[in-house]
């Protein structure tokens, strides 16, 4: 991948590493939080229902990449449900957190790894998951990470983007002094159009393959969730 990608996942393995590993720890658990992150969880647990509300209700003998899993909440998910998953994740630290809270009858079905989502090493997918993963990239990164990742999988691919909304730059204009302690690194709306109208330059990928499944908005959190066919 060119540089903008590979500088900005140093900045994502630093951020989530030193920065905000404890909010982030507190968020994906069921403790108490604040008001605005209480939004957030909201959103994030609406997203992941609907990413999984694209996959099959028995994963059993299919294997899923959760391609920046965090702290593992879909990757339970989807063992639940028979995958075998792997997880990988920038962050030493919240994968070191996901193995921590993996439930123990899931352990033989998942396998988490700190490492880059695009290493080949992790081999092929019927299924690709990016929750949340792509929406600090910039259009032609998150174009070329989707390229690369399609030669890679059997079925699908799905994945959220920040959607380009005057409502939404709005709030992420606010979002600047808003909470203060652990702000994340900027967040890239992207025009879903667009985005798909550029995919037809790339090799792998082709327009009509695509396809919107929701969106999702609770307070500063907004994403639109979609899918990549083969």
């Amino acid at each position: 991948m060119e540089v903008s990608y590979l500088q900005k996942k140093k900045v994502l393995e630093a951020y989530f590493d030193r920065t905000a590993f404890a909010a982030w720890d507190r968020l994906t658990s069921e403790l108490p939080v604040s008001w605005v992150r209480e939004r957030v969880r909201e959103g994030r647990n609406n997203t992941k229902t609907a990413m999984l509300s694209i996959l099959p209700e028995n994963l059993s003998g299919f294997r899923v990449l959760d391609a920046g899993c965090g702290t593992g909440q879909l990757a339970f998910d989807l063992a639940s449900r028979g995958a075998n998953v792997i997880g990988v994740d920038v962050s030493e630290k919240l994968i070191a957190l996901a193995s921590e809270r993996c439930p123990k009858e899931l352990v033989n079905k998942i396998s988490f790894y700190q490492g880059d989502m695009l290493d080949s090493q992790f081999g092929s997918f019927d299924f690709i998951l990016l929750m949340d993963s792509l929406i600090h990239y910039q259009q032609d990164d998150i174009l070329k990470v989707l390229n690369q990742l399609s030669g890679r999988v059997g079925k699908k691919i799905g994945f959220t983007i920040v959607p380009k909304t005057a409502t939404l730059s709005a709030k992420l204009l606010i979002g600047q002094i808003f909470p203060k302690g652990d702000k994340s690194p900027d967040v890239i709306p992207v025009n879903q159009k667009s985005l798909i109208k550029k995919s037809s330059d790339f090799p792998n990928l082709f327009s009509e393959k695509f396809q919107k499944i929701c969106s999702v908005r609770t307070g500063f959190y907004a994403a639109d969730v979609l899918e990549f066919s083969k």
